[in-house]
């Protein structure tokens, strides 16, 4: 996967290293004790030694502040774990955005992060890509990958649509399917 030009890069691994301690049993980042000959001028405060880092951020995500920047915790983690800034996105596979835990996080492309997003909230049937169609009085199965929306057809059960979308999405989704 190429870098995207609209995510910043993180701070350097050493950097992270320095100040930041990970489980990943948890998913929890903790401050380290910083000695007073290598603390930076930067407003660190040894106070925050041995404490949980981050806030939830406005996107319901944990962010941590580091040398005046925020950084999105899960990606923070990424580079911890693996020496390298993420490609692209850090998906979170159970879709809890504060479930920060090392076998929860994957990297993904922008489509394959979409196909694990939760049901959305407006949803009546119950089941991503499956709609009471009105008009044909029938449950309609729409599967939409990488943006492109593939009409499976129309149904007399919610029950049908669901195993026909179901079977859709394990085939072209794998991994990332989520039915809800």
């Amino acid at each position: 996967m190429g870098r995207r030009s609209d995510i910043k890069p993180l701070p350097s691994v050493e950097r992270l290293s320095e100040l930041l301690a990970y489980d990943p049993e948890t998913g929890i980042l903790v401050w380290k004790e910083q000695p007073a000959t290598s603390r930076k001028n930067i407003g660190f405060n040894n106070k925050c030694a041995g404490k949980v880092a981050g806030t939830v951020g406005e996107s319901g995500y944990l962010v941590v502040g580091i040398d005046k920047k925020y950084y999105l915790a899960h990606r923070v983690i990424w580079k911890m774990m693996t020496g390298g800034d993420p490609a692209d996105i850090v998906d979170h596979e159970d879709t809890d955005r504060l479930n920060n835990r090392w076998k929860n996080l994957r990297e993904a492309a922008n489509g394959p992060n979409i196909q694990n997003s939760r049901l959305r909230v407006d949803n009546s049937s119950g089941v991503k890509g499956v709609h009471w169609d009105a008009h044909h009085k029938k449950w309609r199965a729409v599967l939409t990958t990488n943006g492109v929306s593939v009409r499976l057809g129309r149904f007399a059960s919610l029950e049908e649509a669901t195993n026909v979308i179901a079977a859709a999405r394990m085939r072209d989704h794998a991994e990332f399917a989520r039915m809800a």
